[in-house]
């Protein structure tokens, strides 16, 4: 789109391999802040080894990633060379939803981020995350980063999803995000949790598997409710400590 007020509505990216890319994968710009395209639907892909950012969705009403494979985010024949990436994210988006996506294996640490998910700068109304898997991204599982740009405020809605040895949250800027954070399920057994949030948050019925030596945060704004934990510390006298009871499945 150009000129002053432009937009793209009805993109519709899907089914797509992108590999050994430099500077990232699928990115998707419809709009200004001002001006959002709608319709944005971007499913399907598998995007491996790119350097930089996996998918990101910008300047939309309602765009929908989903059904998403990314791997191995920031190395490829143009590996990554500096500042910050992450795996699937969204900036400047109004009620942006990422889901049933699944991001793993990413090893190189940027700056700051190298995270699987992130509601970055300028999202408005719900930024949700929900139904994904992740694993092993050094970055860890999620970002909110409102601050981190123009300041959007929207609502972080982090529920139903799998994070395995991420073992990382983080909480960059000085955004007015507000985040509600439950029925995830949180591993990581092989280091510290490393956990930050936004100054309002809400975390509830979540399950927490760590360490003894992790800390998870606490602090006013910040409401623990009835999550599970075994191994990690609790962070308040609310909730559960205890084996949450997960099941092994052996394979035929």
């Amino acid at each position: 789109a150009t000129g002053a007020g432009s937009t793209l509505d009805d993109v519709h990216v899907h089914h797509n391999q992108v590999s050994n890319t430099g500077g990232g994968g699928i990115k998707i710009r419809v709009g200004s802040m001002a001006t959002k395209g709608s319709g944005v639907l971007i499913e399907h892909n598998t995007v491996r080894d790119v350097g930089g950012d996996a998918i990101i969705g910008s300047y939309a009403d309602a765009p929908l990633i989903q059904y998403n494979v990314a791997s191995g985010t920031g190395n490829g024949v143009y590996p990554f060379s500096g500042g910050n990436f992450a795996g699937i994210w969204v900036f400047g988006d109004h009620n942006p939803t990422i889901q049933k996506n699944a991001v793993y294996g990413i090893t190189k640490m940027s700056v700051a981020d190298s995270q699987a998910f992130d509601c970055d700068w300028g999202n408005t109304g719900y930024c949700t995350v929900q139904y994904n898997f992740s694993r092993d991204n050094i970055g860890g599982f999620f970002l909110d980063c409102d601050g981190c740009g123009t300041i959007g405020g929207a609502k972080e809605i982090i529920r139903y999803n799998i994070s395995e040895n991420d073992c990382r949250m983080s909480s960059g800027g000085s955004g007015r995000s507000a985040l509600h954070m439950y029925n995830n399920v949180m591993y990581c057994t092989d280091k510290k949790f490393d956990i930050t949030l936004p100054d309002e948050s809400v975390l509830e019925n979540n399950i927490w598997v760590g360490t003894s030596d992790s800390r998870l945060p606490t602090g006013t704004g910040i409401a623990w409710k009835w999550n599970v934990f075994q191994g990690v510390p609790r962070p308040t006298d609310n909730g559960i400590a205890g084996d949450p009871g997960f099941l092994v499945l052996a394979e035929d």
